[in-house]
């Protein structure tokens, strides 16, 4: 929340506009933020919100010291325009998300988190300044007397006008959208990975609750972990053939003793050393042409 430690009169009519626009954002806070509607009920909030204070403060006269107008451009504005941008932002993200395909879920996240942190790059000085919550160069970035120095200024903007804004208020504003934007992707990224680890233990546990049982032999079971193992499709291949056989004892109910030991006895065959693979694709063949006939 944001407040003054002293409050002359100029200033306490920026608290009462800011306190209100508080107390209006927090219930869309509670609110489904999937819901387009809350969305633009927060984008509405906002842009009036800012075109308020802009009418209040579009004279240069209007903070009696530049410490005021500081904590105005560097805390106040940012924290509004931040969320403006956090609310449009996420209103674009909720319109193209893929509602169906989880693993295209995780990507469409990760694409949104890589691109803010490519922004981020791109800004990266004053970043640290801002993280660090340095001060020393402050009557530069938050002063609209310096404004003119701004390269990246687009006059085309209501809220970037030269009376309403100094060279770095956006790009305040734009950390303020990258904390919210980052943790809402980062919360809901971790929110679909634990649901699949869920899903996952449900449906082992299905398995072994339905006492699935292998009737293959055990030299069979070993040579499709290895199989399996071999074609990396267990963590990019990262995952131990250990780790894999005791999925799969667990799953099939089942003792395999050890796996490397009989894995040597099939290196070790001087005919048909895939003999048991070799067998299911002729099984899968022969099943793809009596469905199609």
């Amino acid at each position: 929340m944001l407040y003054f430690t002293t409050n002359p009169p100029h200033m306490e009519s920026i608290n009462k506009i800011t306190q209100n626009y508080q107390d209006k954002i927090l219930q869309i806070d509670y609110l489904n933020q999937t819901n387009l509607e809350n969305l633009k009920t927060g984008i509405n909030i906002s842009r009036e919100t800012l075109v308020e204070l802009r009418k209040l403060i579009r004279k240069k006269s209007y903070f009696s010291n530049q410490e005021d107008e500081i904590i105005f451009f560097k805390q106040i504005k940012p924290f509004i325009f931040g969320r403006l941008k956090y609310f449009i932002e996420l209103h674009n993200f909720q319109l193209e998300w893929p509602k169906a395909d989880i693993r295209k879920q995780k990507k469409y996240l990760r694409q949104a988190l890589n691109k803010l942190e490519n922004q981020k790059k791109k800004n990266l000085p004053f970043w640290r300044y801002v993280r660090h919550q340095q001060t020393s160069l402050d009557s530069f970035y938050f002063l609209r007397s310096n404004s003119q120095l701004e390269l990246n200024f687009d006059i085309s903007d209501y809220y970037l006008n030269p009376e309403f804004s100094t060279n770095y208020d956006n790009l305040m504003s734009q950390v303020v959208a990258f904390d919210l934007l980052t943790n809402y992707y980062k919360k809901l990224l971790s929110n679909i990975e634990n649901n699949q680890s869920t899903q996952t233990a449900e449906l082992t546990d299905q398995a072994i609750s339905t006492n699935l049982v292998w009737s293959g032999s055990k030299t069979d079971l070993i040579e499709l972990i290895y199989a399996l193992h071999a074609s990396r499709v267990f963590g990019n291949g990262q995952v131990e053939i250990s780790k894999i056989t005791q999925v799969f004892e667990q799953i099939l109910n089942i003792k395999l003793g050890s796996p490397y030991k009989i894995f040597s006895e099939i290196k070790a065959r001087t005919n048909q050393q895939t003999k048991f693979i070799d067998t299911l694709k002729y099984n899968l063949l022969k099943k793809i042409k009596l469905d199609e006939s």
